[in-house]
């Protein structure tokens, strides 16, 4: 039998000692290590996966939301576009409605000249009718003043004075004391001349010379301005004109 070399054997040994002592040194002492991080692992597992569940639903609550303002936008879109159709119609009624205006101004101003026209024609009516029944005096009351005109006739073959009388009383039926003016014109061209100034006391008759200036033709004869007794006016000419009494020469 071959005898085993002492040597062999140590090295064995040391051998087996070292490989045991790794497997001791593995197996025990980094077991705990081992289960730590088996332990930390399956925890961060468990985080992910918590994760994962959150990030589910706040994806599910993103969905939700966004559904939510898909259909607000859409309403909203849709309430714009209605609002946008109800403007465009009240503008075109506004359009309409600013076009009869315009109309019924056009025919308001139509119809306005032609009451004007047919003013004047009932004017120049009435003057004509006014000088075929053309009465010798005329009477009127002005601001509180009763005035009658009279003339002592109403045609003239030649430029001869005219004569009359004028009566002034206030509303109580006291004296008037003052002065009053004369103006006659003849009707067409429609121009004319005044009188002097006749002092009054209630009554006045008055002598008027050379007062046919333009020629034969029809005149009118009114007053054309009354004074108080200081002078001041008291009746203008556009007040008094309206009274007339027409006047024939030749």
């Amino acid at each position: 039998m071959q005898k085993i070399d002492p040597k062999l054997i140590a090295v064995i040994t040391l051998i087996i000692g070292l490989v045991v002592g790794v497997y001791f040194d593995n197996a025990i002492l980094n077991k705990p290590r081992i289960e730590s991080l088996t332990q930390t692992i399956s925890d961060q597992d468990s985080s992910i996966n918590n994760l994962e569940t959150q990030l589910e639903t706040l994806q599910n609550d993103y969905d939700s939301l966004q559904n939510d303002y898909d259909q607000l936008y859409t309403e909203s879109q849709q309430q714009i576009d209605e609002v946008e159709d109800t403007v465009a119609q009240l503008e075109n009624q506004i359009d309409s409605l600013l076009g009869s205006v315009d109309t019924l101004e056009s025919l308001v101003s139509e119809r306005t000249l032609e009451i004007v026209e047919l003013e004047e024609s009932l004017d120049r009516l009435q003057r004509k009718y006014d000088e075929v029944n053309n009465p010798l005096f005329t009477a009127f009351t002005i601001n509180d003043l009763f005035i009658n005109l009279t003339v002592t006739t109403d045609s003239y073959r030649d430029n001869s004075p005219v004569t009359g009388s004028v009566t002034i009383t206030d509303s109580n039926g006291g004296i008037f004391i003052g002065s009053f003016k004369l103006t006659l014109i003849k009707v067409y061209p429609n121009i004319g001349t005044p009188s002097e100034f006749y002092d009054i006391q209630g009554s006045k008759t008055f002598t008027w010379s050379n007062p046919f200036v333009l020629g034969s033709g029809t005149y009118r004869l009114s007053l054309s301005e009354v004074k108080d007794s200081i002078g001041n006016t008291l009746l203008t000419s556009l007040q008094l004109k309206p009274y007339g009494i027409y006047i024939f020469l030749g």
